[in-house]
């Protein structure tokens, strides 16, 4: 019906917003300067616990598994892990400037990471066993990635009107879209991406 069933405070400056911790729990960050957590009850939507993990919070993900979040901390140049029972940091990795938006991949060993600012053109991919970090140039203003079900990553290009996959052996290959790409949709093999000009969604490939 696209009717708007509830809503719940969900603290200042709300930025990200996950389900995690196997569906039970829906988590968001926010708060800006005096960047926190926030973890709901996913049925009731009835606030579990806030707490504060680091400046700037942005991009969330739910790691596999289901007892975690990462968290990119644009002010703290972090990553962090964030655990969904008790919203505590279990573990901080040190990332390049301004961390933005973030994707985890299938088997949960990599994350990829944008990064903000007006000449951003690289993404990092993060090594979540070990902490290290390569950086891959991508093109102009990546302001979205992804991972498909089978491993394929995917980067928006908003400066570019590009969805760049990057392939295994090195190779990569360009998709074409409309307008300035700015949030990206997987679903198994299928991506989409949405039109920040626009609001628009179209088909990737």
């Amino acid at each position: 019906s696209a009717k708007l069933v509830d809503r719940i405070q969900a603290g200042r400056s709300p930025f990200g917003v996950v389900f995690a911790g196997d569906g039970r729990v829906l988590a968001v960050t926010g708060g800006d300067e005096d960047g926190e957590i926030n973890l709901f009850d996913s049925e009731s939507l009835k606030p579990l616990r806030s707490e504060p993990i680091g400046i700037a919070p942005v991009g969330v993900v739910a790691e596999p598994g289901g007892k975690s979040v990462l968290v990119a901390l644009a002010g703290a140049d972090q990553v962090v892990r964030v655990g969904v029972d008790d919203g505590k940091i279990k573990h901080t990795f040190k990332v390049p400037r301004a961390p933005d938006r973030i994707a985890v991949s299938p088997d949960g060993k990599s994350l990829l990471i944008t990064h903000a600012g007006v000449r951003a053109d690289t993404v990092t991919q993060l090594d979540l066993h070990h902490g290290k970090t390569d950086k891959v140039h991508a093109g102009r203003l990546p302001s979205a990635v992804a991972w498909t079900r089978r491993g394929r990553r995917l980067i928006a290009l908003g400066g570019a009107g590009q969805v760049v996959e990057l392939r295994k052996g090195g190779g990569r290959r360009k998709h074409a879209v409309k307008g300035s790409p700015r949030a990206l949709a997987v679903a198994g093999e299928k991506a989409w991406v949405v039109d920040g000009l626009t609001g628009k969604i179209e088909r990737v490939g």
